[in-house]
């Protein structure tokens, strides 16, 4: 049965309908979690940046994958993406593999990642999803959606990769979402869930948090790439404060590891 239930204000494009209409479509087996941009306007319950693709993670990526394509309106446009054409507008949904079937890789980038990864299925919880516009509910389903601390350390581990690819704006995504995600939150608390994860994830997150949002280290840039390459609105309200925010986060669950 699901759990909380989230309530979100649909956007005049429809996107935000179409995304959780199209998960109400997803099967119960095999386990997928919902992950991304998407995820985390569940998790703070506002779309505070609208996302071009529904991100997901499954135990089982190529089962998942011939099951949406099975579906009469769903094209293949890679190997792991695919999309529904008949929601208004389309939705691109990814699938990721989550990795436990495989050794972790030697890079610690790499391992990091696929740590991140099973760290988001382990810790997924069903939640009841509500899009409402004008007032009225248009669209509900559940869906099994990333918790805080998955996606904290998600969004830890895709941040400094994306910083030396070609979509740069992506960096700016996850800063976003990161100051997001943790702001008004308990830090002291969710660095004590972050550090129940594998010990070397959990090095790597708070490190990475520290690096990039510490006034001591690289939050100048950090700052100038989110106003920079951001195309989100609220993004251009977030300053320094909200940024050592995050740090403190990162500090408190490497304080809480030594």
């Amino acid at each position: 049965m699901p759990g909380e239930r989230v309530i979100l204000v649909g956007d005049t494009g429809g996107r935000i309908h179409s995304f959780v209409a199209a998960l109400g479509r997803f099967p119960d087996e095999p386990p997928w979690v919902v992950v991304g941009g998407f995820a985390v306007n569940v998790r703070i319950s506002q779309v505070h940046r609208l996302t071009n693709d529904l991100d997901t993670i499954s135990a089982q990526q190529a089962e998942l994958v011939e099951v949406l394509l099975a579906q009469p309106d769903a094209d293949r446009l890679e190997y792991a993406k695919l999309r529904f054409t008949s929601e208004h507008p389309a939705v691109d949904i990814d699938v990721m593999d989550d990795t436990a079937a495989h050794p972790l890789p030697a890079e610690p980038s790499d391992r990091a990642v696929a740590l991140a990864r099973r760290y988001a299925m382990l810790t997924r919880e069903e939640l009841a999803v509500v899009v409402t516009e004008a007032g009225k509910v248009t669209v509900e389903t559940s869906a099994p959606v990333a918790s805080v601390a998955g996606l904290v350390a998600l969004k830890s581990v895709s941040m400094p990769r994306r910083s030396a690819s070609n979509r740069p704006e992506k960096v700016a995504s996850d800063v976003h979402d990161l100051v997001r995600l943790t702001e008004g939150r308990d830090l002291d608390a969710l660095a004590q869930v972050l550090a129940t994860t594998e010990v070397e994830l959990a090095h790597w997150v708070g490190d990475m948090l520290v690096r990039w949002f510490s006034a001591d280290a690289d939050q100048r840039y950090t700052l100038m790439r989110l106003r920079r390459l951001s195309g989100a609105l609220d993004a251009q309200t977030i300053d320094e404060d909200a940024l050592t925010f995050v740090a403190v986060l990162g500090q408190a669950l490497l304080d809480g590891l030594a």
